[in-house]
């Protein structure tokens, strides 16, 4: 490889560690961001399960939606991957249901896989506000359908495990008590139990899609910090090449200098 070709690759890898440099910094300040709803969620959550476990009776279904929740973006290694596999062994049981993505990347990998593709919303990965989950939730409730969630779950930073979990018309976490715990509910239970529902599935959408947030951001953070710390190694390495190819060049014409004039005096003698 020559002088040239090495400095000019030493500028492309000087230029996209730059990129991915800005990109850390976005994704570090996105999950700042996104990290105190995400705590707070299970504490403002758990009063209301511990009154709706057992007092929420399932409803009729006429068919099963499976809503996928990918990234709308790259560079997040197995993120998507893990929770398109997860969906494709869903519907490998479920070949009828129907299909609902949030991100760009599963209406990509998985558009084809089912004749029902009801609606795509991949804007709310990257601009998630309640407001907008509360339209997402009553549109999804609005379906009939036994509704599965598959998404990334954050467990740590290096780690998202791929979940599917059954959202509609009981979410799986109020199963498991059949008998309700003892609770003043007023003016109407009946009444205060259905609205309390309505908001629990809102803020437990929104719970899910901050999950897979934080793992998304995880992910990639890992990736960006990968390939900054391999550009620094690939920018070290040319270093040594470029300047191993310049001594090359000068010692070449040295050498060519060195024989010229000893070739004139040859032609003087």
């Amino acid at each position: 490889m020559s002088l040239l070709q090495l400095r000019t690759r030493l500028k492309t890898i000087r230029s996209l560690n730059s990129i991915f440099s800005a990109l850390e910094v976005v994704t570090v300040v996105r999950t700042k961001r996104v990290r105190e709803p995400y705590q707070m969620m299970e504490r403002y959550l758990q009063p209301m399960r511990e009154v709706l476990a057992g007092r929420v009776r399932e409803a009729k279904t006429a068919q099963k939606v499976l809503v996928v929740i990918t990234s709308n973006r790259g560079l997040c290694g197995s993120f998507n991957n893990l929770v398109t596999a997860k969906a494709r062994e869903f519907l490998a049981r479920n070949p009828d249901a129907a299909l609902v993505f949030i991100g760009r990347f599963g209406a990509v990998r998985l558009g084809k896989m089912s004749k029902k593709v009801l609606f795509s919303v991949p804007e709310i990965v990257e601009k998630t506000s309640f407001a907008k989950v509360e339209e997402l939730a009553a549109k999804l409730a609005g379906l009939g359908a036994e509704i599965y969630i598959a998404y990334n779950s954050y467990k740590s930073a290096v780690v998202q495990i791929p979940k599917l979990y059954r959202y509609y018309p009981v979410p799986e976490e109020l199963t498991t008590r059949q008998n309700p715990a003892e609770f003043i509910l007023e003016p109407e239970p009946n009444d205060v139990t259905a609205e309390m529902f309505k908001h629990y599935l809102c803020v437990r959408l929104f719970q899910v899609l901050l999950d897979s947030q934080m793992g998304e951001l995880s992910a990639r953070l890992m990736v960006l910090n990968g390939a900054i710390d391999t550009s620094k190694e690939l920018t070290d390495t040319l270093f040594i090449q470029i300047n191993k190819a310049r001594q090359g060049a000068i010692t070449k014409d040295l050498l060519e200098i060195v024989s010229a004039a000893e070739a004139l005096r040859r032609d003087d003698d």
